[in-house]
């Protein structure tokens, strides 16, 4: 049998085992995801693996643009370095 053995990811267990006994606690088919930050992560790949399983996905407080504003943050520090006069490794 192909995959025998093999581990379900967190999101695909998540939605096996956790998403039934909402929907039947809750007495419905579907449901709404709120996701915030790291969560947006795995809330995507938990709507990915069972889309009819919700009304919608709602994410929030996504990191956006993180990578520029370390570059910004990076220049802007070599800059003050510079200026102080230690230019040695910058």
């Amino acid at each position: 049998m192909k995959n025998e053995g093999a581990v379900a990811s967190p999101p695909r267990l998540a939605v096996k085992l956790c998403a039934p006994i909402m929907l039947a606690d809750l007495g419905k088919d579907r449901i709404f995801l709120l996701a915030s930050s790291l969560g947006s992560i795995f809330g995507t790949q938990v709507v990915r693996c069972r889309p009819e399983l919700f009304y919608a996905y709602i994410d929030t407080d996504q990191n956006v643009g993180m990578q520029r504003g370390r570059e910004e943050k990076f220049c802007e520090v070599q800059g003050r370095l510079r200026g102080l006069g230690l230019v040695k490794g910058v």
